[in-house]
């Protein structure tokens, strides 16, 4: 299995093996927990954030046992940026994108390495990435 392989080469610090082995897996990993799970166990911080905008902008509400293997704080994290979400389709009658406080001083975009995914993203998923990149407990250094 490539994750064992990856344990081994992260190791016995095999970096052009590791880069291969992560190059692969990044294009057959789509769940974003397992994502999240492999990225906190090898320090890949640029997939973090294209898994928590999957989640975020998934129909299915986050469970408890979801917020058990993410842990409490990104948990809260993702459910408070959800239900923002949520409240703005209400208000404005939006589709469902994040599309408040859009003021030039109030608006972040993400342009680290970690907001580019390698795997796709459709549009209702990247529109979480800045609010993402915002949320003090989804930081990689947070953990």
């Amino acid at each position: 299995e490539w994750s064992e392989s990856l344990q081994l080469a992260t190791l016995w610090r095999f970096e052009q093996l590791r880069a291969y082995i992560i190059k692969n897996m990044d294009s057959m990993t789509r769940d974003p927990f397992t994502r999240i799970q492999i990225a906190d166990a090898y320090g890949l911080t640029d997939w973090l954030h294209p898994a928590y905008a999957k989640l975020c902008a998934r129909d299915a509400s986050l469970t408890f046992e979801e917020g058990r293997r993410i842990g409490f704080e990104r948990f809260a994290a993702l459910v408070k940026i959800r239900e923002d979400d949520l409240k703005n389709t209400i208000r404005g009658g939006s589709t469902g994108r994040l599309v408040y406080w859009k003021t030039a001083e109030t608006k972040t975009n993400c342009t680290s390495e970690c907001c580019r995914p390698r795997f796709r993203l459709n549009p209702r998923e990247e529109s979480f990435l800045e609010y993402i990149a915002r949320a003090k407990a989804l930081q990689a250094e947070a953990k």
